[in-house]
């Protein structure tokens, strides 16, 4: 009857404690007992009453004793007294204080702060002078935490594993609501992987081994980092979850894009592929001139930078430049979230082709001005040249530009002395068009006139010396008999 009474007390006692936040100390302190002797004979709680400016009468009175109404286990001691080397704390497993358990110098312990102890089956604690010609310790405050107080702290609820995987666990729970509560302690096998705050309520633990048995403990920590008991929970992590890698990885470039394409592994635990690029530098010639591509196996990801991910069998990259050596590594990866090292192939994309004119005619309007109109390009620009020099340039888009009757000039073969020039987004020049006259639309020929004339002239260039020669072959009899009759008429003489 007296032991349920005390449970009963203690426990009313240590719930209205922390409902008030006083976790330190509080009339009785923590220590249930017997009452401490003054010097007047009466008796009195102020060294347990969290006032340190109640116990300093104890220095000349009898030795200050508390007794437990049952034998603890102690584990925290929270003490002010004077800082002397010549006393003592003593503890006892019976109410005559005749079985020491531990006796502990003062200078043992930090002052004002709760001090971590074990000393188990403790009955009686006695305060006491060690030296004959010292005063008995002035005890101000002094408190105890015990391993039965900490068995009434509310640990954390609802433990869960939420995710298992073969090298990490997921753990949940539900944190005690009382307001000396200030976090939560997690442990691995015996050996503390974190420490954290109260508003924390899961917690994922990787790097572990696959198919292994794991023990988590969890403890609710309360000021001043008092734990509760601990909550468990075992768990195995699953076998190893296998990374398959994509096969066939194929590269087709073009001057503006490259298309990759692969076949998905044939495996239950894919998930995804992620796409990576990184800028190659420059290939050989022969490389660059026929797109040439390779296909490795990809040991490390430096210099790559992530550009997709997708669980389909191709992406195209449009934000390539033109003659350019890129290297892409394709990586899968699994449910478990683990990726694979990945393949890698290298691709050069071809230069840019030339943009060229088409649908190129001229009218004028009633000003006589001349309205010169296309029907491609529509993207990029037209430059206009007039006698060979540069007169505008306009967003090819508009698909038109006027000409002043007055900047009009004509060539040669009474034609109209202005070209177009086509120029792609990324500044690439096609080749002139000539603009035709008014009520004409300019026909695209293999040719330009002025690529015609300087063939003939390369022609003429290269066959003139054989003509030369052929002449000379053909009429040498004449030749020679024209050099003679004019010699003779000089009055020469001419050899037979």
């Amino acid at each position: 009857m007296r032991k349920t009474l005390f449970i009963i007390l203690f426990s009313t006692f240590l719930i209205i404690t922390l409902d008030n936040q006083q976790i330190f100390a509080a009339p009785g302190g923590y220590f249930d007992g017997k009452a401490v002797p003054t010097t007047s004979g009466g008796t009195t709680t102020v060294i347990t009453d969290n006032n340190a400016g109640t116990g300093d009468g104890l220095r000349y009175g009898p030795n200050p004793v508390l007794y437990f109404t049952e034998n603890v286990n102690i584990r925290k001691i929270y003490i002010i007294a004077d800082k002397t080397s010549d006393a003592a704390v003593s503890f006892y497993s019976d109410d005559a204080g005749t079985k020491l358990i531990r006796s502990i110098t003062f200078d043992k312990f930090t002052y004002g702060v709760w001090n971590d102890i074990s000393v188990d089956n403790v009955k009686k604690i006695t305060f006491h002078k060690t030296s004959v010609n010292s005063n008995n310790p002035a005890i101000k405050e002094f408190d105890v935490i015990t391993e039965q107080m900490i068995s009434y702290l509310e640990p954390v609820n609802n433990l869960t594993v939420t995710k298992i995987t073969d090298s990490s666990v997921a753990l949940h729970w539900d944190n005690p609501s009382s307001e000396n509560f200030i976090g939560v302690e997690l442990y691995k096998n015996g050996k503390m992987i974190s420490s954290l705050s109260k508003e924390k309520t899961e917690y994922q633990i990787t790097g572990l081994e696959s198919n292994t048995e794991y023990t988590f403990e969890i403890y609710a920590v309360y000021t001043p980092r008092i734990r509760s008991v601990a909550v468990l929970k075992t768990v195995k992590t699953l076998e190893e979850i296998p990374i398959v890698e994509i096969t066939n990885l194929k590269a087709d470039a073009k001057y503006d894009r490259v298309k990759l394409s692969w076949t998905l592994p044939e495996s239950e635990f894919f998930s995804h592929v992620n796409i990576y690029r990184k800028k190659v530098e420059e290939k050989l010639f022969f490389d660059r001139l026929f797109g040439a591509s390779s296909v490795s196996a990809a040991t490390t990801s430096d210099g790559y930078t992530p550009m997709f991910e997708t669980n389909g069998t191709y992406w195209t990259d449009l934000t390539v430049d033109p003659e350019t050596t890129y290297s892409y590594k394709v990586t899968s990866e699994n449910i478990e979230g683990k990726e694979s090292n990945g393949v890698t192939i290298e691709v050069t994309t071809p230069s840019e082709p030339l943009p060229t004119m088409d649908g190129v005619s001229a009218t004028q309007d009633e000003n006589g001005d001349y309205v010169v109109t296309w029907t491609s390009p529509t993207t990029g620009r037209v430059k206009v040249l007039i006698s060979g020099k540069e007169y505008a340039t306009v967003d090819a888009a508009t698909q038109k530009i006027v000409i002043p009757k007055e900047d009009m000039k004509l060539n040669f073969f009474g034609g109209y002395d202005a070209k177009l020039v086509p120029i792609s987004e990324r500044g690439t020049e096609g080749k002139p068009v000539q603009v035709p006259v008014v009520g004409e639309t300019k026909v695209d020929l293999p040719f330009s006139f002025d690529e015609f004339m300087q063939t003939v002239i390369s022609i003429l260039a290269w066959a003139a010396p054989f003509i030369l020669l052929s002449l000379v072959l053909i009429f040498w009899r004449p030749f020679i008999e024209f050099l003679r009759k004019a010699i003779l008429a000089k009055g020469g003489r001419v050899k037979q």
